[in-house]
């Protein structure tokens, strides 16, 4: 009896090992998952110095109510979005992600006017997003 028990007793416990991995597997939408975005700089409208245009902070905050999945930033001139000046693609897996990265933008004329896109999945297939987006030029 003991020999046919635990060979059960072993497929039984490997059964449940396996079921419980390919249940994180699952890439649905996860449910109650709210994502935030919030671009602290460069401000909607800002308009930046050019003395300053060297090193422009993009600094972004993407907090999710679960977790984060696949983030992009991008930043391009405002008539001209298909020309990415900057793109960055995120993919973290925490409540609360911190982007902040330096810019130089000073090889472009005063006036100039430029938006920053910010994509965040609720979950892995990118079914469902969030997006926030900023406008802000070069100052004399």
């Amino acid at each position: 009896m003991k020999k046919i028990l635990l060979p059960v007793l072993l497929l039984a416990g490997f059964s449940l090992l396996f079921t419980a991995c390919d249940s994180d597997d699952d890439n649905g939408p996860e449910p109650g998952n709210e994502i935030e975005i919030t671009i602290v700089s460069p401000l909607d409208g800002e308009v930046i110095p050019m003395a300053e245009a060297e090193e422009i902070d993009i600094y972004v905050m993407i907090e999710a109510t679960d977790e984060n999945h696949d983030i992009d930033i991008e930043v391009y001139l405002e008539d001209e979005p298909g020309d990415k000046i900057a793109d960055w693609h995120l993919h973290r897996h925490v409540a609360l992600v911190e982007f902040n990265e330096p810019l130089d933008l000073s090889t472009f004329e005063a006036g100039t006017e430029f938006r920053i896109e910010v994509k965040a999945c609720i979950d892995h297939d990118c079914d469902e997003y969030e997006h926030a987006h900023s406008h802000f030029s070069l100052g004399e």
